[in-house]
């Protein structure tokens, strides 16, 4: 595997800073009510970061990546993060409201990332010269 950064399409780039958004979110909350939070390790939405791996991957390796397989797990990416949004609204009394954080939101942002960064990718085909 290789980076190369200044030599991938703005599709690559996309996937890359998609995937790095991805992780970043896992830091931030998932849950907060106030008083207290919990990121995503602490909510296991860590494992989410599979969907990212087979576009980062095939980008690493300078790989066609198949179109349908990329968009379809930016898609689960985003139901899933959909759902998980929808399990944590909250009443109290009178009173409606959600304890997603904002890593959900940051996580759904990289999830919509990947699908144009998977659409716009174009696989190197050789070295830019300097």
């Amino acid at each position: 595997m290789k980076f190369d950064f200044k030599n991938w399409d703005l599709g690559g780039k996309i996937i890359f800073i998609s995937s790095c958004a991805a992780v970043l979110s896992f830091l931030l909350p998932w849950v907060d009510i106030g008083i207290a939070t919990r990121n995503g390790f602490s909510q296991g939405t860590f494992l989410l970061f599979i969907l990212f791996l087979y576009p980062l991957i095939y980008l690493m390796q300078s790989k066609d990546i198949v179109k349908l397989w990329g968009i379809v797990l930016g898609a689960l990416g985003i139901i899933i993060t959909i759902l998980y949004y929808a399990s944590k609204s909250i009443e109290i009394g009178e009173q409606r409201g959600n304890a997603s954080g904002s890593g959900v939101f940051l996580f759904l942002i990289a999830s919509v990332g990947l699908i144009v960064g998977v659409v716009m990718y174009r696989k190197v085909t050789g070295t830019k010269p300097n």
